[in-house]
């Protein structure tokens, strides 16, 4: 059972997008987990569009914080991460209005337990499929449930006047993150190691070599912990 499916079964309306990307499911998952919608022009003008009514009252998307932070990844919960197969994230709240009004999900077992009449839940995933050694399709698929039929009814003509933009962004997303993958096939690593006495050794595309030299080891999870990076994808417009 794929992710989406176990989180939100049950929905009224859904988008799927796939590509095709000439790496390894591993590779591919690195350049979903890295990519952010923000650095794509047009998701900022959309979602600066998208905004504009709630800045107009000078309204903030993420209450208690700057109103000139705008919706990102950061709106979202990690929902789940099974390896390099999959991702998924969630978001909740009545998406409609003009703040999202979005309801603070801690975790997944509290989105899964959201219920409150008058909302919807919505969950976007990505997913890699090994096509053969060397090929991994790359899908993007969106959910939404609404909660009760007045949810239903409000989110109904919202869901039809973003759907084009948002199919766009996810697009457009998907090509982003083929061109990460494509630029990450032609990458070497060159590492300058100092040591404690000011000397200086060039590791030219050898990184393997320096184990001897740096016998600690960290998971890439390990490190973005330790950088204060978050680790995971980014979703887009709600």
């Amino acid at each position: 059972m794929h992710l989406i499916d176990s989180y939100l079964p049950t929905y009224q309306f859904s988008e799927l997008h796939t590509v095709d990307i000439p790496v390894d499911p591993s590779h591919a998952m690195a350049a979903i987990l890295a990519h952010r919608p923000e650095d794509d022009r047009f998701f900022r003008y959309a979602i600066k569009l998208r905004e504009l009514p709630m800045r107009l009252l000078g309204r903030s998307p993420h209450p208690g914080t700057d109103q000139r932070a705008s919706f990102g990844m950061d709106n979202f919960t990690l929902l789940q991460r099974n390896g390099d197969v999959e991702v998924a994230y969630g978001l909740a709240g009545k998406l409609w209005k003009a703040d999202y009004g979005q309801v603070v999900v801690a975790d997944d077992e509290a989105f899964e337990l959201f219920n409150e009449p008058g909302n919807v839940k919505l969950v976007i995933s990505f997913s890699c499929q090994l096509l053969r050694p060397g090929l991994t399709r790359v899908t993007t698929q969106t959910r939404v449930h609404c909660l009760d039929a007045d949810a239903l009814r409000s989110f109904t003509s919202y869901w039809y006047l973003i759907r084009p933009v948002s199919g766009l962004i996810r697009r457009r997303m998907l090509r982003a993150i083929a061109r990460r993958c494509a630029a990450g096939k032609n990458l070497h690593v060159d590492l300058l190691v100092k040591h404690i006495d000011n000397s200086g050794r060039l590791y030219k595309a050898g990184v393997d070599k320096i184990d001897y030299h740096i016998p600690e080891k960290h998971t890439r999870h390990e490190l973005m912990a330790m950088l204060g990076i978050n680790d995971g994808a980014t979703p887009c417009l709600p």
